[in-house]
């Protein structure tokens, strides 16, 4: 198993369109990732932003080299189908590789 973890900070300005966009096209593109890659997709509740939301999407891989050919060529499709509707001042996208020291799951 492999994670890679992508957080979504939103301003403001954009919190009702990009809460609108979740429902119309993020899901279903997430949906239609490849069967065995499962995700998890949430708010993030955090009493040290103040500006803004964040959002933090989990994508669970079976293995290192399916994070690894997601973050080479699938990511470029996520980050695409945001930056149609938001530019990056207004929906910052941040990837972070979580590397497995140990787990239960």
């Amino acid at each position: 198993m492999s994670i890679l973890s992508i957080t979504f900070h939103v301003v403001p300005a954009v919190q009702t369109q990009w809460e609108s966009f979740i429902y119309s096209g993020l899901i279903s593109w997430l949906e239609n990732l490849q069967p065995e890659n499962r995700f998890y997709f949430s708010e993030v509740d955090s009493h040290y932003v103040q500006e803004g939301r964040n959002y933090n999407l989990l994508l669970i891989f079976k293995d290192a080299h399916q994070r690894q050919l997601f973050s080479e060529q699938d990511i470029f499709g996520l980050v695409e189908k945001v930056e149609e509707k938001f530019s990056p001042q207004e929906v910052m996208i941040f990837n972070t590789l979580l590397n497995k020291i140990h787990h239960n799951l």
